[in-house]
């Protein structure tokens, strides 16, 4: 619809619908988007028990990921978050800050502490399977979520 109204061309209702439309798809897809960004740090986020061979035990929340900035962290393949330890824990694990999920290799979890030193890094055969790996001091943990 072309028209003149004070001076400024009308755009007419069917074109003001087409542009809604298209900024309703676009918000799907970027929707869309960000939810596949990080499918696996929500699922990892939770309450664990960190148990040692040697039978000691602490416990972790790793905090669900935060949304990344666009742009941010790009070449990242997966998922990072907060974590907190029991103040008690004995283990090497107990400076742990943050968690880092790469999806890249079947998936691999690690914690880190604020100078960004890795202080556990593990796998798990399945997705309902404890997280097995080697601390910074050799020793090995199991990480099991708590129900």
């Amino acid at each position: 619809m072309e028209g003149r109204r004070g001076g400024k061309p009308a755009l007419g209702w069917g074109r003001t619908l087409t542009q809604a439309k298209d900024l309703a798809v676009m918000s799907i897809f970027l929707a869309l988007l960000l939810a596949a960004q990080t499918p696996q740090g929500s699922a990892i986020a939770g309450n664990y028990t960190a148990t040692s061979e040697a039978g000691t035990q602490c416990a972790l929340v790793l905090m669900p990921p935060a949304r990344r900035p666009q742009g941010a962290m790009a070449l990242m393949s997966g998922a990072a978050g907060l974590a907190a330890v029991s103040p008690e824990c004995e283990l090497a694990i107990a400076e742990t800050m943050f968690w880092q999920f790469d999806e890249e290799g079947g998936g691999r979890l690690v914690f880190v502490d604020t100078a960004g030193d890795t202080l556990f890094a593990g796998e798990r055969a399945n997705a309902d399977s404890p997280w097995q790996g080697a601390m910074i001091d050799g020793a090995r943990i199991r990480l099991e979520r708590s129900r």
